[in-house]
């Protein structure tokens, strides 16, 4: 409309026709309109231009991109030259490779299998500096040093009848005994000795669960058992005490303590452990009434 308004007010430099004379008023204005119409239809196209543009970069982000794309200028196809995109494609791929930008930089970021990695180290680093804090108080604590305020702790106690009154049972005897069934998995035909070294079997499966020392005392009448470092329950202590009830019978104490280094083992030992103890003392029951059964049938 600048150019038509223009016209109307403006006659200082007014076009000639071609004869060479002055136009008239209804030329000019005939003249300004269609100029104004001509920017009008620029307008509108450089509009479908755009949208065409749009179109393709979503095209694109799909797949199916065209090959080329319609000149605005002169309806036809623009063949790329030589081999090259045409500025069309290449304002096209641009803007496809923009919005695609946009869009990855929107989504959540996968880890890398790299930094998968450096997680899995630094989780099994952690892992491992545990156990060598854990090895570390086991070995620069001396053995028999027990405590609750340490990892692993355990604590648990059963006791059982060994000899009935009636029996009559010795000190002596009971002292022998004892030195039979004071080891899981022991043989009963070799009491042990005070300082030995003794491998220690699970009592239900016959599997080796590692070595022990054992100290007497100077009664007879109490056995500890102190794991050592090959031992499944290590560190532990089992200490199995012999009583005479008033009434005369006898009994066995048994109460084991320690704190386990292997993480987890102080709860199972304190689920199996009673219950191993308590099918040594069924065992040395058994012993000593079969002995006094036949001391009976000699007498008789």
């Amino acid at each position: 409309m600048a150019a038509y308004n223009s016209s109307r007010g403006s006659s200082t430099h007014p076009s000639r026709t071609a004869s060479g004379r002055e136009p008239s008023h209804r030329e000019a204005e005939r003249s300004s309109m269609a100029s104004y119409q001509s920017a009008r239809t620029a307008q509108r196209e450089a509009r479908a231009d755009f949208a065409a543009s749009v179109e393709a970069a979503k095209a694109s982000l799909s797949g199916n991109a065209p090959t080329s794309q319609p000149s605005m200028l002169d309806g036809g196809r623009v063949e790329p030259q030589d081999g090259q995109p045409s500025a069309r494609e290449a304002e096209t791929a641009s803007m496809a490779a923009y919005t695609r930008s946009q869009v990855m930089a929107s989504l959540p970021a996968a880890p890398s299998a790299r930094q998968a990695e450096i997680d899995s180290a630094q989780a099994l680093s952690r892992y491992r500096s545990r156990q060598a804090a854990v090895a570390y108080q086991a070995a620069t604590t001396p053995i028999g040093s027990y405590t609750p305020d340490k990892l692993g702790w355990h604590d648990y106690m059963t006791t059982n009848m060994v000899c009935e009154a009636g029996l009559s049972c010795s000190v002596e005897e009971i002292a022998d005994q004892l030195a039979r069934y004071s080891v899981p998995g022991q043989n009963p035909a070799i009491p042990v000795e005070n300082g030995d070294l003794c491998l220690v079997y699970d009592p239900f499966e016959g599997i080796p669960a590692g070595y022990i020392q054992t100290t007497v005392s100077a009664d007879n009448l109490t056995i500890t058992n102190t794991t050592l470092p090959v031992h499944v329950f290590y560190d532990g202590q089992i200490t199995r005490t012999v009583w005479r009830a008033p009434d005369g019978s006898w009994h066995v104490t048994t109460r084991g303590i320690g704190n386990n280094v292997v993480p987890g083992m102080n709860k199972i030992n304190e689920m199996f452990g009673p219950e191993i103890f308590d099918a040594l003392d069924r065992q040395m029951r058994e012993n000593i009434e079969r002995h006094h059964r036949g001391e009976r049938l000699l007498s008789n």
